[in-house]
């Protein structure tokens, strides 16, 4: 049985604790994790952009000296926050910032993005300027690390990506899977994400609008951005999923 689908707006998605909770299980199993453990040194004062519930740059905080993570979100911060404490991460430092405006008075070693957050951004030329506050935030030859959807045919079929994911805490299960849409004409990904609980049959509905990026538009919206790519690995085929290396280059 459906719930009713939600206003599309990111925002109001990221304050939806039913999404929260979806968000931070299927996150919690990425398989993204180790791609950027080993681009990482243990001397690197990193900044993780949009960085959710905090789940990536607490997997990877010992593997550096410092990592600053913002969200516009403050549910998700919150969460962040409260599993920094758990864990007793104090090198992690999280906080409430736009990934469009952010300007913070210090230079990384490397930034971070999960979650395909550049795909949130719809208007070609906001994606070049955030490319380039991206530049701005590192150091001379410093790294940029991602992971984003391709855009590939694959995306032209409904359901293109489904599987189903368990709850480690509690051994709940439930599918996800997205229902496409594509405008090709404006570049826009209409998707509603699917959620069904497979023990109440209840589905969670959550539509979401995202940019429509090609390998080829990744590469030239980088350089555009001051960067090189240095390497692109594909680590999650069904999904569409590529890993992105990135060295700043002015």
């Amino acid at each position: 049985m459906p719930r009713p689908i939600m206003k599309k707006d990111l925002n109001a998605l990221y304050r939806n604790r039913r999404f929260l909770y979806y968000f931070d299980v299927v996150r919690s199993q990425g398989k993204d994790f180790e791609l950027f453990a080993r681009h990482l040194h243990k001397t690197d004062d990193i900044l993780d952009v949009a960085c959710g519930t905090g789940t990536l740059a607490l997997a990877v905080r010992e593997k550096v000296n410092s990592v600053t993570a913002f969200d516009l979100s403050k549910e998700m911060i919150e969460r962040a926050a409260v599993k920094a404490k758990k864990l007793w991460a104090r090198n992690v430092n999280f906080f409430r910032a736009d990934m469009r405006r952010f300007d913070i008075p210090r230079r990384f070693d490397c930034i971070i993005m999960g979650n395909s957050i550049i795909l949130e951004i719809l208007d070609p030329e906001a994606q070049i300027a955030f490319a380039r506050r991206l530049n701005r935030h590192l150091k001379p030859n410093g790294k940029l690390l991602f992971t984003t959807i391709v855009f590939s045919k694959m995306m032209l079929e409904n359901n293109y990506y489904a599987r189903t994911i368990t709850d480690p805490t509690t051994g709940n299960q439930f599918t996800v899977s997205y229902d496409n849409e594509l405008d090709l004409s404006k570049g826009i990904w209409k998707s509603t994400l699917l959620f069904r609980d497979l023990k109440t049959d209840v589905e969670d509905r959550f539509p979401l609008r995202l940019s429509i990026l090609s390998r080829r538009e990744i590469f030239f919206l980088m350089a555009l951005g001051g960067f090189r790519i240095e390497r692109e690995r594909e680590y999650q085929k069904s999904a569409g999923m590529s890993f992105f290396v990135c060295r700043k280059t002015a």
